[in-house]
């Protein structure tokens, strides 16, 4: 019954967008709802999920803003000409000016605010129609809301808001992306990136605060709950940003952020969930990897894809590689080797499971040239999870711990190593780490970025924060990593409007 209830609610959903006038028919497909659409929680609870399928989408979380093009701008992939019949290898080489990129450009931008407008028209009306809510489930859906809204405005600013953020100095003056607070058929206002870091963190704030009710947390017995999930609406809350994740989005945004007091505040929110996880595994580390290549039981955010296999088409593996899979997303054995250290002799990655389950059978080009792809999206039914997308997992939990320790405000080196050295003992690593001094250590940090989260996204980013000026290519070829392939341009249709990037 709950699963059928849940696919009902998605149905319903589709039937919610169409299009608008001025900035709206623009910017994206969404209409905004009408008050009779919040006659009743049902209605909230749609636009809710809705959101979660817009996210899915495949020019958003579901491909392009996931495991597609972030991995292929920090040059994870080695070059192939298959990648998206061109597209894939435009955002390769940072030619975003092309008509072809410049559409994906454009269909991400459209959708990001196609969600975040019609996250905005129910949070219009929610305290309004308190009164039609179980008051747990008003706490949960309009935290989740502002989560959402926060979310996706954090990654249009990662994308399309700044550049290499090490050197960024106009953070007071530089206009960033639009922040939408309200539902508008008008142009959201502009604002510089300082005051959109603050409203992203204030919509998280507020969306943690609301979120503290969250069954997931375990605080109040599973009674409490009854009414409120009679139709198993609160299932599966690993799939939609639940208390935990918005908590994390939220350390994210203060790394992002990068100042001594930011660290501070990232740490105390990490080692909270650090604390109460090892206290009641809401989250746990996969030890069984041939039943899990995505690890599931790490999520702490992801989304489902409806028919992730249409959507992987031939850049991961589905049902079992062949060895002339040439389209895949690949990563030349030699470099490989070398990301995971196995090669020269060296033994850090000789028992490294990242490196062997979470990597294919080999792929075996003309030439005698080997390549590996990834493992964590075959779509194949021994594995427990099929069509999800990881966007939050526990190791980047410890990750930002560590480098909180060595960055904020009280300098513990020590500390920072420990949390390494427990994703690292997770994943199978023997040797211990060796840093001296704090630039050791975030070589190493770095390291672990690619290694834990090649196909995520996540190294991108973490090559944009820390300003690295350089980085080669499967070719060995440097690359300097300026505006032009750090920044995304805005859509033609926001500049020709006045828009200011």
């Amino acid at each position: 019954m709950k699963k059928i209830y849940n696919f009902l609610i998605l149905l319903c959903v589709v039937t919610l967008f169409s299009s608008c006038e001025k900035w709206l028919s623009e910017t994206t497909d969404s209409q905004i709802q009408d008050k009779d659409q919040f006659s009743s929680e049902l209605g909230f609870q749609q636009v809710l999920l809705g959101c979660y399928i817009g996210m899915a989408d495949k020019d958003l979380f579901g491909k392009n803003l996931s495991w597609y093009l972030p991995d292929l701008m920090a040059q994870n992939y080695d070059k192939y000409e298959f990648y998206g019949n061109g597209n894939g290898k435009n955002f390769q080489e940072y030619n975003y000016n092309l008509s072809t990129s410049r559409s994906v450009i454009e269909d991400m931008w459209r959708k990001s605010y196609n969600v975040i407008i019609n996250a905005n028209s129910a949070l219009k009306f929610i305290d309004e129609k308190k009164d039609v809510f179980i008051p747990v489930n008003h706490s949960i859906i309009k935290g989740e809301l502002l989560a959402i809204r926060a979310f996706v405005h954090f990654e249009l600013l990662r994308m399309y808001g700044v550049e290499n953020l090490a050197d960024f100095s106009k953070k007071t003056t530089k206009l960033t992306v639009p922040y939408a607070k309200i539902s508008s058929k008008n142009a959201p206002p502009q604002y510089n990136y300082n005051e959109t870091i603050n409203l992203i963190i204030a919509d998280l704030q507020e969306a943690v605060e609301l979120l503290e009710v969250d069954p997931i947390t375990q605080e109040k017995d599973s009674e409490y709950y009854n009414l409120a999930n009679e139709n198993g609406f609160l299932n599966g809350r690993e799939k939609r940003i639940n208390y935990f994740a918005a908590k994390a989005i939220l350390a994210r945004v203060y790394m992002w952020e990068g100042s001594v007091k930011s660290m501070d505040n990232a740490l105390v929110i990490v080692e909270d969930i650090i604390k109460r996880n090892d206290e009641k595994k809401f989250f746990n580390w996969t030890n069984n990897y041939d039943n899990s290549y995505v690890l599931a039981d790490e999520h702490i955010f992801a989304i489902n894809v409806f028919n992730l296999v249409d959507v992987l088409e031939d850049h991961f593996t589905t049902n079992g590689i062949g060895d002339t899979q040439y389209s895949a997303l690949h990563i030349f054995e030699n470099r490989a080797d070398k990301m995971y250290e196995v090669s020269g002799g060296n033994i850090v990655g000789a028992s490294d499971i990242r490196y062997s389950k979470l990597l294919s059978k080999t792929l075996i080009y003309q030439d005698n040239l080997r390549a590996k792809v990834s493992m964590k999206y075959e779509q194949i039914s021994s594995q427990n999870e099929i069509n999800i997308v990881p966007l939050i997992r526990l190791p980047e939990i410890y990750y930002i711990a560590a480098e909180c320790h060595v960055k904020g405000t009280t300098k513990n080196l020590a500390k920072a190593v420990e949390y390494l050295e427990i994703v690292r003992g997770n994943r199978g690593v023997l040797v211990d780490l060796s840093c001296p001094d704090i630039d050791s250590f975030m070589l190493e940090l770095e390291k672990e970025y690619r290694k834990e989260f090649f196909a995520e996204a996540l190294t991108y980013y973490l090559y944009k924060r820390l300003g690295k000026a350089e980085i080669v290519d499967s070719n060995n070829k440097v690359i300097k990593m300026e505006t032009e392939q750090y920044m995304l341009p805005f859509p033609s249709f926001e500049i020709q409007s006045g828009r200011v990037q």
